[in-house]
């Protein structure tokens, strides 16, 4: 067990000729996001049992301890939570599909929810539920009726982490919320972690509406699709989050800096609450996607940090990449500007200053 710390160690003045520290470098680059690309950032870098440095810059009411909306970063918690529940006997991830949920469509229904979540049941990257269904209650009959399959496994689908959340409140008769504060945050320490908080003090606004939603319900072929403004502080940004009750499993959590380090570690270092042979079984085989995580590959967000690591990244602009050799877990968080461009080439620049490349 490593020491459950996440000071940060002050590191000694360097000479004045001495290239810049780890804090430095980190603090010149989330400076240079704010104002321009992000109205907020910061950056926390750690090891396996202790941080390393920090970062922070813009409208942060909490400082390090300010939530952001963690948008797809929701996915490795709730992945997180589909791992400790298979391997406490409670929802198995070979469990198909349609034993869990009867409606769902023939080709789904021998899906397994681990397929769910390594995106190889075959769904669609995303739709606008809130555009197709009348009442939330329409949207999961709609996805487990066949009318959300097309795609090739292996596609990114917000669609299977809804339909995870749906089969594994079914089955466990308690809301996903729930389930994740007593069998994730709590054993894990996430304090900051919580599902669509509200207007909290501690909360970072986030400025996108949903226009990027809109401009994909297009080359869905479907028109008049509604924009979403930004939404009040602590509100989830995600229109189907928003739509389906803020919580649905795809996104719709609220965290901290800390919360994802801790969370990183978890998974670099197992032991409070995975096994490593959890670990290993949910990263094992071949295609871009694990059990809740990106495996790197050279044009991706991880950049530098090179093969073997793997991580993830949320819409609203934040990236929790991790490096098990090295027990290195990067923590990126932030709430970009505009909806539009190119957010990815900072998370690849973050990965660079980290390895004092940049």
């Amino acid at each position: 067990m490593v020491a459950d710390s996440t000071e940060t160690h002050a590191e000694t003045p360097a000479p004045r000729d001495a290239p810049p520290s780890l804090e430095e470098r980190l603090q010149r680059f989330v400076g240079a996001l704010v104002p321009r690309e992000a109205v907020a950032a910061v950056a926390m870098v750690g090891s396996a049992d202790r941080v390393l440095g920090t970062a922070q810059a813009g409208e942060l009411p909490a400082g390090l301890k300010s939530r952001f909306d963690l948008a797809s970063l929701t996915k490795p918690v709730v992945a997180t939570l589909a791992v400790a529940l298979h391997g406490a006997g409670r929802l198995s991830l070979t469990e198909p599909l349609g034993a869990v949920l009867p409606g769902a469509a023939k080709a789904l229904a021998g899906k397994t929810l681990g397929d769910l979540l390594r995106h190889q049941a075959g769904l669609l990257a995303w739709l606008p539920l809130y555009h197709l269904s009348m009442t939330p209650p329409e949207a999961y009959p709609l996805m487990a009726g066949g009318k959300a399959q097309g795609a090739a496994p292996g596609t990114y689908s917000d669609l299977g982490y809804m339909l995870w959340a749906q089969a594994a409140e079914q089955a466990l008769s308690t809301p996903l919320a729930e389930l994740v504060a007593d069998e994730v945050a709590r054993p894990l320490g996430l304090a900051g972690l919580e599902a669509n908080p509200g207007p909290r003090d501690d909360v970072v606004p986030c400025p996108l509406d949903t226009a990027k939603e809109a401009q994909l319900a297009k080359g869905l072929g479907l028109r008049r699709v509604k924009v979403y403004p930004a939404p009040e502080t602590g509100t989830v940004q995600d229109g189907n989050a928003r739509f389906l009750g803020g919580f649905p499993g795809h996104a719709g959590l609220f965290g901290r800096a800390e919360d994802l380090y801790r969370l990183g570690r978890e998974w670099v270092r197992p032991g409070r609450l995975l096994s490593q042979g959890s670990v290993n079984r949910s990263l094992e085989g071949g295609g871009t996607y694990g059990v809740g995580w990106e495996r790197w590959t050279p044009a991706g967000p991880g950049g530098p940090v090179g093969a073997g690591s793997f991580g993830h990244t949320g819409f609203t602009g934040g990236s929790l990449w991790l490096e098990p050799r090295r027990g290195q877990v990067l923590v990126f968080l932030a709430h970009r500007r505009a909806p539009f461009g190119d957010f990815q080439r900072h998370r690849r620049r973050f990965h660079e200053v980290v390895l004092g490349r940049a």
